[in-house]
């Protein structure tokens, strides 16, 4: 299994590869390859051109939410891959999302453009859906953890979001489960157990996206239990973050779990 960072927010260190605010991720595994996520712009399309990956032949496309800054990239994957499906939750297709941070409402919704070519192939994820013998997209239902505090600058239809349409991958391979979630509003310990339940592996190795930590005072004095929440659940895990993950919290999150912790950037391959 091999997964590469198409594109995030910390600058890489190939030429030519660019960084955005936002994520893409392009998965390898068991001879199918998966899009997660697509970025801000169609900046993730022309960085796999520049690191020799071939995004024309996809085996599917999952989106995590619908805020632009994972979908916002999407088209010109669409239009390599004419017919392939694109795994989501149908809520991403009415919603208008909106973030008050930076003391402004400003939108954050893709375009109707683009939420028009994701309706005519949407796969609902409502649970889970087997994309393969060891992948499966995830819906996040479990909320017994907490969920980032920086969700309360965002909305959905100018209510609270409640990351409800938060959409992950479960990967299974020789040493566990690997779980890819671009974002976390869902909290990553709720995503976790998400995806335990859903794909009945307990085993969780690596952790792979952003965390929605976005280095507010109030949430450092939580990165330390997280953690140890964490390695309690899955005293092996691997985590790599990156995208919506502050400078500070990836720190603290660093201090907390020593070599377990890694952050990549745009064109890194795990």
């Amino acid at each position: 299994m091999q997964v590469y960072i198409l594109i995030d927010n910390n600058l890489s260190d190939k030429p030519h590869v660019q960084s955005e605010h936002g994520l893409s991720l392009l998965i390898h595994t068991g001879g199918k390859s998966f899009l997660m996520d697509a970025g801000l712009t169609g900046q993730a399309f022309a960085n796999a051109a520049h690191l020799g990956l071939d995004v024309h032949s996809l085996s599917a496309i999952i989106l995590s939410h619908g805020h632009n800054d994972h979908c916002g990239g999407l088209l010109p994957f669409i239009q390599a891959n004419p017919s392939v499906a694109i795994y989501a939750s149908d809520h991403i297709l009415h919603r208008s999302y909106s973030s008050t941070r930076h003391g402004h409402l400003h939108d954050i919704s893709a375009s109707d453009e683009l939420m028009e070519e994701v309706a005519r192939r949407i796969v609902d994820v409502d649970t889970s859906i087997p994309l393969a013998p060891n992948a499966m997209a995830v819906r996040c239902r479990d909320y017994g953890f907490s969920r980032p505090s920086g969700n309360k600058y965002l909305q959905a239809d100018s209510r609270p979001y409640m990351a409800d349409d938060e959409v992950v991958l479960a990967l299974r391979g020789e040493e566990g489960l690997t779980v890819v979630s671009p974002c976390s509003h869902g909290g990553m310990l709720n995503i976790i157990r998400s995806c335990m339940e859903a794909t009945g592996e307990n085993h969780v190795s690596r952790f792979i996206g952003g965390l929605h930590l976005l280095d507010e005072e109030s949430e450092h004095d939580d990165i330390p239990l997280l953690c140890s929440q964490l390695l309690a659940m899955c005293p092996d895990i691997q985590l790599f973050t990156g995208h919506c993950t502050g400078s500070t919290s990836c720190k603290l999150l660093s201090d907390s779990l020593g070599p377990r912790f890694h952050l990549f950037h745009s064109g890194a391959t795990i």
